[in-house]
């Protein structure tokens, strides 16, 4: 995941204690992710929205970031 440069990261000011179980580490004023247990929930969210896919419901995908926007719309 890292190198495929997705986020790992948030700045320690913006932290959420419920957060708590998903932090590896912190460095240089970053909370890094456990990206294993980041990984299998993915994996888990992949497979919901794969089988309600093919169930025919529908999606609402959003970007909260402008430079998101054009991903978001082409993997839609």
């Amino acid at each position: 995941m890292i190198e495929a440069g997705v986020h790992f990261g948030h700045g320690i000011k913006k932290g959420n204690p419920k957060m708590a179980p998903y932090i590896s580490a912190k460095r240089k004023g970053t909370h890094i992710i456990k990206l294993a247990r980041t990984t299998r929930f993915l994996s888990e969210a992949c497979d919901l929205v794969f089988d309600a896919a093919s169930q025919g419901k529908s999606f609402l995908i959003v970007a909260t970031k402008k430079r998101a926007t054009d991903l978001v719309a082409s993997g839609a």
